[in-house]
Parts: structure tokens; C-alpha cells; sequence
């Protein structure tokens, strides 16, 4: 099977950090920031063997 290299690109780092931050200290839950983070970051990595079970992420026009 092809292997492929995941990318995370610094906007969606940026995106996932702002996710836990809110989670975390707005909904004051930080075991559950950690567990949906670690639960996020092991799914996007997973493309790398088959990253077309998911739909292609439409660019936006900005």
C-alpha cells in the first residue's frame, strides 16, 4: 500500500491549539481538550495510508 506524507500546515495547528485553548479554559475541561486533541491529531495522521477516505477540503477564495 502507498504511504503518503501528512502535512499539518501551521494555520491548522493554529486552529487545533485555538480548539483546545477553548475547550480547555472556556469550557473549563481540560481532560477532554486533551483527549479530543490526541483523538484529532491520531485521525489526521491516518491519511497517510488511505487519505482519500475523506472529502478534499475545497479551497476557500481568500
Amino acid at each position: 500500500m502507498r504511504q503518503y506524507e501528512v502535512i499539518i500546515t501551521p494555520a491548522a495547528e493554529n486552529d487545533l491549539r485555538e480548539i483546545f485553548m477553548y475547550i480547555a479554559t472556556e469550557l473549563f475541561e481540560p481532560q477532554t481538550a486533551i483527549n479530543l486533541c490526541n483523538r484529532l491529531e491520531q485521525e489526521i495522521l491516518k491519511l497517510d495510508t488511505l487519505p482519500e477516505r475523506h472529502a478534499l477540503y475545497k479551497k476557500e477564495p481568500w
